[in-house]
């Protein structure tokens, strides 16, 4: 597991220019899709908690599977081939919004033929680990 500077990034699966939000409510979903919007990106895909079962790359091509809803109070934004300036500029908007407590991940072509729930459970992981490093220093 590693990071990366976000400006060094601009990587998908799919050539689908997209942010992907999974687990907002519609208030949330609005504000992020017009903030996505103001930052030149018109491709926003809206992820219910009902679909936890379906992999990154079947919702980009428009085939992800509903199933069991999962309680989860994690919400994420998931950029696939946004460069990484243009997801900079989304994420300083998303600051001064009243939405918050968002992860923020790029697609890569290995998280791509992931469940969300795999990716939920990877991001879960990945925030625990920093905060542990920030916290050890």
């Amino acid at each position: 597991m590693g990071f990366k500077k976000i400006d060094d990034i601009s990587h998908g699966a799919h050539d689908r220019k997209s942010v992907i939000l999974i687990n907002f409510n519609e208030v949330e979903f609005n504000t992020l899709k017009d903030i996505i919007n103001k930052n030149g990106l018109d491709d926003v895909i809206f992820v219910g908690n009902d679909m936890f079962d379906s992999k990154v790359i079947d919702i980009l091509n428009d085939e992800g599977i509903k199933g069991e809803s999962f309680d989860i109070d994690m919400k994420v934004m998931l950029f696939n081939q946004v460069e990484g300036k243009d997801a900079n500029g989304i994420l300083e908007d998303l600051k001064k919004s009243d939405v918050k407590g968002v992860f923020a991940a790029f697609v890569t072509k290995n998280s791509a033929n992931w469940e969300l729930k795999r990716l939920f459970r990877h991001l879960y992981e990945e925030r625990r680990q920093l905060a542990s490093k920030l916290k050890n220093k």
